[in-house]
């Protein structure tokens, strides 16, 4: 954290947030239809989730 840090570092992750916590309000996160979360990792130099085909279910509020 230097002197020529970006001045708009931190007003980006205050966006990032913004929308990641916009996301998780307004929608459920579901697998995709049939499908069933895999929980074994990737293994390498670090453990890695396998990607996954997710879903967005529209909240009803």
């Amino acid at each position: 954290m230097g002197k020529r840090q970006c001045a708009g570092e931190a007003l980006a992750r205050v966006e990032l947030f913004v929308g990641v916590v916009t996301l998780l309000q307004n929608y459920k996160i579901e697998p995709a239809k049939g499908r069933e979360i895999d929980l074994e990792p990737i293994f390498g130099g670090i453990l890695l989730p396998k990607r996954q085909p997710l879903r967005l279910v529209p909240l009803v509020h």
